[in-house]
């Protein structure tokens, strides 16, 4: 693809986008920023439903998400990857953009109708013996209706954000979650019938509502960008074969790596009532707990995630572009830095918050997990912020099979160890956290182990 492109093209672009590190910085403050603005959302959405919906209703919300996961996972995490590595490497060339979201799409709604269509037929029997409530098949209808939209979206997210236009991502974002959250409110409030599963399919109606506004936002700013100019010939056919063929590289291992990734942590989900109820809870309990994990417990300790997950979003295709040239001593600074970042976020904004985090979902949600419950979480915090920071600047080196057999190693030593230490009595839900963190923990050394031999390697051959 790099032939497509002019040097002065690719100068203009490399500038225009923001891959030095003074732009990279102000990306980062963009998304940083709508990042804890759609924190601050969240918090609010997630007081509302701890109140109208009940701790049960949103722990079966939480299994129900997991068919959201899997198919996200399927269809769309690792075409994320895979488009946004190419935007960046195309210099902002229309006609070879067009060609790569037209491509991406078209890999898409082949993913989607693969993944989805078992879904569907199977939806009465997946919401009985998964989920375990059979009125939830519903909710499984508008999930698939809701991934649909999704994919569109994130598809044209992808290109916004490899091209170096991280603003109208952003303002998109904050628009549709605040539509989303105001839909959920108002059906919620008037014609919710009060049981679980009706709560969980209204909750869906709302997200599906939402996604209309920002497809078409999405897809507004693609065609004032990315648009046909006036005169010019498309001459994209050998353009559309490549790229085709440069997403199905990079997709295969990046979509297995969000697969195995999703697959290991919903069965987790899903197993994790069976393995409480084995340590001595009630189902009810069971349910109880896992939903104040997820609506408490998990937002307030993940709050400095905007950050983090802003450098790795700025980092990938600052690395991909960088990596493309031969430019080693850029990969590795950019790699520095976002894996500093990511090290710093933990101990400058987690520990610190670690005492007040009890009052605080006292405060916002009623409910107060356990100090050591908090504490297993921040371990596990910091370490996802390093490992997804890794993870972005080996894809953008072109090493997602690496990160793909990472994950798989880090998800199968979760897994078990859930199964066996969240059924022990003593430590429960305890052993959940712990075996999260454990087997995140020994990703993150691996990761860093093949990252420092890949930078080694391509500087002894540059």
């Amino acid at each position: 693809m790099r032939a497509l492109l002019s040097k002065k093209r690719e100068h203009a672009f490399a500038k225009r986008a923001g891959f030095g590190a003074q732009s990279a910085k102000r990306r980062v403050l963009i998304l940083t920023s709508s990042n804890l603005a759609l924190q601050l959302l969240g918090f609010v959405y997630r007081m509302m439903l701890s109140r109208l919906a009940g701790s049960e209703a949103l722990g079966l919300q939480s299994l129900v998400m997991q068919i959201y996961s899997i198919t996200v996972s399927v269809c769309i995490s690792g075409l994320n990857v895979a488009v946004m590595t190419l935007a960046a490497r195309l210099g902002g060339e229309k006609s070879a953009v067009r060609a790569l979201t037209r491509s991406a799409l078209l890999l898409f709604f082949m993913l989607f109708s693969f993944a989805a269509l078992p879904i569907f037929v199977l939806r009465a029997g997946i919401a009985e013996a998964l989920i375990g409530d059979a009125e939830a098949r519903a909710a499984i209808v508008l999930v698939l209706a809701c991934i649909f939209l999704t994919g569109i979206e994130n598809v044209l997210k992808s290109v916004h954000l490899g091209s170096g236009m991280v603003k109208r991502p952003a303002v998109s974002e904050l628009i549709e979650q605040s539509i989303r959250y105001l839909l959920v409110f108002v059906l919620l409030k008037t014609i919710s019938d009060g049981t679980d599963h009706g709560i969980c399919a209204l909750i869906m109606l709302g997200m599906l509502g939402s996604e209309f506004f920002s497809v078409s936002f999405l897809g507004i700013s693609f065609i004032k960008r990315f648009g046909k100019s006036r005169g010019s010939g498309e001459k994209s056919g050998h353009i559309k074969r490549e790229t085709m063929g440069e997403l199905i590289r990079i997709l295969l291992p990046a979509g297995l790596t969000s697969v195995a990734g999703t697959l290991f942590s919903s069965a987790a989900a899903l197993m994790l009532p069976s393995r409480l109820i084995a340590a001595g809870y009630t189902r009810a309990e069971a349910l109880s707990a896992i939903g104040i994990l997820g609506t408490a417990a998990v937002p307030l300790v993940f709050l400095p995630m905007a950050f983090a997950g802003a450098v790795s979003t700025v980092a990938l295709p600052a690395v991909s572009e960088a990596f493309s040239k031969g430019d080693m001593r850029r990969v590795s600074s950019a790699a520095k830095r976002s894996i500093t970042a990511a090290a710093l976020t933990f101990l400058l904004i987690n520990l610190p918050l670690l005492p007040l985090l009890g009052r605080l979902s006292d405060a916002l949600f009623g409910v107060v997990p356990t100090p050591l419950c908090f504490i297993l979480l921040s371990l596990k915090a910091g370490v996802i912020y390093m490992q997804i920071s890794v993870s972005a600047v080996l894809n953008g080196m072109m090493k997602q099979k690496s990160v793909l057999f990472l994950a798989i190693f880090g998800e199968v030593s979760q897994l078990l160890l859930i199964h066996i230490l969240a059924a022990l009595p003593e430590i429960h839900i305890y052993g959940y956290l712990i075996s999260m963190a454990a087997g995140e923990g020994a990703r993150l050394l691996l990761s860093l182990a093949v990252l420092r031999h890949e930078l080694k390697k391509h500087r002894s051959m540059g």
